[in-house]
């Protein structure tokens, strides 16, 4: 739609559309980095949107293009809320300034025009996306704020690192190979040659140069080029967030080359009459031989066989429409350039999938590092099969989950024994297709089996949690992770956070040193071939009462929680103005029972005849709201990440929920906004009926004052 609007022939953008869907956004969406291609698949519409405000001639149109706009914007905040929002804001905003002050849909616009049209199209169609937004921004932006990385600046962020700038190769790579690990952003032969010749194809009020310039914007970025990221700097944060991964700037390019190439099978009618149309076809396949050539020499990387094939294949598609003769017919030379334009649509569409398709189905065993983009591999399809199964929890989670359905709420770990100075330094979600990673139940596969587990990847965690992780394993890891280490196996923080189970890769030996440490203290409850469950006697339940509690100075109290020399079942350390606490009397033990728990909500009961702090076994946040008996209480920090909440004696129920004001306020917003643009998509064609009958009642008029007598 956005190619013919501009445009483009039907051809064109068919091409555009095919190059687009079928290429480096195909892949993304099925191996790797799916919010690049989450986000890239809201490009067109926000463009779309943009251009059809400019276009729009009553306010209506123009309104409901806002909000079409709008909707786009807002599913890119969805998508990847960070560094790739940020890159596509700056793509659709360098559109709208494109399609106003340089190249206007409609070039009789005076100045004052272009410049009104730009402040009203461009901040409205901003401003509707974050309102339709607000209730996924709002509340991810609070979480921001209580997190390792608040604001985007990795100072929180151990392992945290700038990542490297592309080369001139490894840009040339990002989007010329087509060796699977550069296929989330690569086009191949057919798209590259096309780019180059659509800028000899240029013309007045064309949007080439727009494509152009940014085809070059994006790899530049990534090099770091020095007066462009320099320009970009000037935004703020920008730089920040650019540094730590500079080369993602390349998930957001797959939608330029379609265009680009698409325009250059829209101006294919006019080569055949230009002057110098020869070389015109010749110099992109030139210039493709050339990069490949450098990349096949700097870069350490043959362009292969398909990339030639490609190559070539697009060029004679162009040279056949150079040959035209002149003395030609025009309906004869019409159907040679829209045979032509057919060629590219099947050529972008087969190459490459048709040929994955038949080395799917022509070899068994694929080459090590080759995408089979329309089949499955059987090896790794059972263990994702095995991974998401909710049927067939395996031993481990067969295991646990009666345990889950006979005893008290609990937590488990998996432990596999990463940065063990014997096991190899991957990470789990790097060995997620592993028996025994499957076997142990980590990577997600807990969830599935609706198991509560404390591991995960994470790079936005609370800062508390991470910080309390770090202290119990004793050492920092890479911020994404929160897993147990093997200086952590026997920390007393484990115990507080309700972890009753450890469940170990039945491959570590059982003479190793973490193993030992691990099983010297627990109890081995279940072991198959695959894993040994280990339990832990002194794992504290989900909530508990204390007497005695302290003021917590940064993180010295969790240290000393850490270390055991406070014993954290009978101690608790609070951020706050510390409560007043009296031990019962009758030396009774409290009773607390979990009555209700789900993952934003949970009632307890408590029965204890003293004053005390219970203490919840979940991470703190300033968005937990508490009640005792139904009147509202503060939730203090306590042993830095966990909750406490002040319960006098008797008999009382706590309710606790996770009930954050951003997300309540987002909400309101959001419907809100969404009831507006309703109203405004309603209102639009509403008003487009009424013009058509009364357009159509101005016709009929007139035929009717036309007819004789």
């Amino acid at each position: 739609a956005l190619a013919r609007l501009i445009g483009y022939s039907v051809l064109a953008a068919l091409f555009s559309a095919v190059a687009f869907e079928f290429g480096p956004f195909l892949f993304g969406q099925t191996d790797c980095c799916t919010v690049g291609t989450k986000l890239t698949a809201f490009l067109p519409m926000a463009f779309l949107g943009v251009e059809l405000a400019l276009r729009a001639k009553t306010w209506p149109t123009r309104m409901a293009a806002w909000v079409l706009g709008g909707l786009a914007i807002s599913q890119m905040f969805a998508a990847w809320l960070g560094q790739g929002v940020i890159n596509a804001l700056i793509l659709v905003a360098a559109w709208a300034v494109f399609r106003t002050l340089v190249t206007p849909p409609d070039a009789t616009w005076t100045v004052r025009e272009r410049f009104t049209n730009l402040f009203t199209t461009g901040p409205a169609v901003l401003a509707i996306g974050m309102i339709l937004g607000a209730a996924g921004i709002l509340p991810r932006l609070a979480a921001n704020a209580e997190s390792n990385n608040a604001g985007g600046t990795y100072e929180n962020t151990p392992g945290a690192a700038d990542g490297s700038f592309h080369t001139l190769t490894y840009a040339l790579k990002a989007f010329m190979a087509h060796v699977q690990a550069y296929r989330g952003s690569s086009v191949w032969g057919i798209v590259l040659i096309l780019m180059v010749l659509a800028v000899f194809l240029s013309r007045r009020q064309s949007v080439i140069p727009f494509f152009a310039v940014v085809a070059v914007v994006i790899p530049a970025l990534a090099m770091g080029v020095p007066v462009i990221s320099d320009f970009f700097y000037l935004l703020p944060l920008y730089e920040n967030i650019h540094i730590h991964s500079p080369g993602r700037v390349f998930w957001i390019y797959p939608f330029i080359p379609a265009m680009l190439a698409g325009a250059a099978v829209n101006e294919l009618p006019r080569l055949s009459s230009m002057h110098g149309k020869w070389l015109i076809a010749l110099i992109p396949l030139g210039l493709v031989a050339l990069a490949g050539e450098y990349v096949r020499r700097e870069g350490n990387l043959a362009p292969g066989l398909w990339y030639w094939t490609t190559a070539i294949l697009a060029t004679v598609a162009v040279l056949a429409v150079v040959a035209i003769p002149p003395s030609l017919e025009r309906e004869s030379r019409q159907r040679i350039v829209r045979g032509a334009s057919v060629a590219l649509v099947a050529l972008v569409f087969l190459l490459p999938n048709g040929l994955d398709t038949i080395r799917y189905f022509r070899q068994d065993d694929p080459p090590a590092g080759e995408l089979v983009m329309w089949g499955n591999d059987d090896w790794m399809q059972a263990h994702i099969e095995d991974s998401l199964s909710q049927d067939d929890p395996g031993g481990a989670g067969e295991f646990l989950q009666q345990r889950r359905d006979t005893q008290p709420p609990f937590r488990f770990v998996a432990y596999g024994g990463i940065y063990h100075p014997d096991t190899i330094l991957r990470s789990y979600p790097d060995r997620r297709l592993e028996p025994a990673m499957v076997a142990i139940l980590q990577n997600a596969r807990a969830m599935r089996l609706q198991l509560e587990t404390t591991q995960g990847y994470n790079p936005l965690q609370q800062l508390v949690y991470q910080e309390y992780i770090h202290a119990l394993n004793g050492q920092e890891q890479n911020y994404h992770f929160a897993n147990v280490l093997n200086t952590g196996v026997n920390s007393p923080l484990l115990d507080l956070l309700n972890i009753r189970y450890i469940v170990v890769d039945r491959n570590i030996p059982e003479n190793r040193d973490d193993h030992i440490a691990l099983a010297e203290i627990r109890t081995d409850v279940y072991r198959d071939e695959d894993v040994i469950i280990y339990e832990s006697e002194s794992a504290r339940s989900r909530a508990w009462v204390v007497y005695d509690v302290r003021a917590g100075q940064d993180q010295v109290g969790l240290y000393q929680l850490a270390n055991g020399d406070v014993d954290g079942s009978e101690v608790g350390f609070v951020q706050a103005e510390v409560p007043d606490v009296s031990p019962p009397s009758d030396g009774t033990e409290p009773q607390v029972t979990v009555a209700d728990w789900s993952p934003d909500t949970m009632t307890l009961n408590v029965a204890h005849s003293g004053d005390g702090l219970l203490v919840v076994s979940e991470v703190f946040s300033e968005n937990w709201k508490a009640t005792v008996d139904g009147e509202e209480v503060d939730v203090l920090q306590t042993n830095h990440a966990l909750l406490g909440i002040p319960v006098g004696q008797g008999e009382h129920t706590i309710q606790l929920r996770y009930d954050p004001d951003s997300l309540v306020l987002g909400l309101w917003v959001s419907g809100l906004g969404a009831a507006g643009s309703l109203s405004v998509l309603g209102y639009a064609g509403w008003a487009g009926l009424v013009r058509r009958r009364r357009t159509v009642a101005v016709v009929l008029e007139a035929d009717h004052d036309r007819q004789p007598g």
